[in-house]
């Protein structure tokens, strides 16, 4: 009799400990979900900044560009009305400054619509990286979605 309740403690002790086992196993497992998680957030929020410190500086060389641009209106502007002073000394020399700021004129502006497109297509290059890299955390967020529901069904079963 004493053996068959020695027995029966046994069996009750062994589904205690496999009990026991599983529950550590699981906790084991949603440490590494929540880690991973953990490293996703840090990882983007990495991302995010390398991005907005890539904006900022666009935008500060084309402020630096339009400064520089400016400058340069603004010496066409002088050069202009040195030519207008020009014309009442003597009729050759306004001719000869004319013909200069409006060369000078014409290169600036070809200059500055150069500028402009580059810039218009830095932007743009700017936009379709943005979209990328939005979709490719789209695409791990949906992965670590399907993790999650995996591990919760697998949590579910055991």
């Amino acid at each position: 009799m004493s053996y068959v309740l020695i027995g029966i403690a046994g069996v009750f002790v062994g589904a205690l400990i496999a009990i026991v086992s599983m529950k550590l196993a699981e906790i084991g497992r949603s440490g590494e979900y929540w880690r991973q998680v953990e490293e996703y957030k840090n990882r983007r929020a990495e991302e995010q900044a390398e991005y907005a410190a890539h904006v900022t500086a666009a935008e500060k060389r084309r402020a630096e560009e339009l400064a520089r641009d400016d400058a340069r209106y603004a010496e066409y502007e002088k050069r202009r009305a040195e030519a207008k002073m020009a014309e009442e000394a003597a009729a050759a020399d306004q001719k000869r400054r004319c013909e200069e700021a409006e060369a000078t004129n014409a290169r600036l502006i070809a200059e500055y619509d150069r500028r402009q497109e580059q810039s218009e297509a830095s932007a743009q290059r700017m936009e379709e990286t943005h979209r990328r890299h939005m979709a490719d955390y789209a695409a791990l967020l949906e992965k670590l979605e399907e993790q999650h529901k995996r591990h919760m069904q697998d949590r579910g079963q055991a």
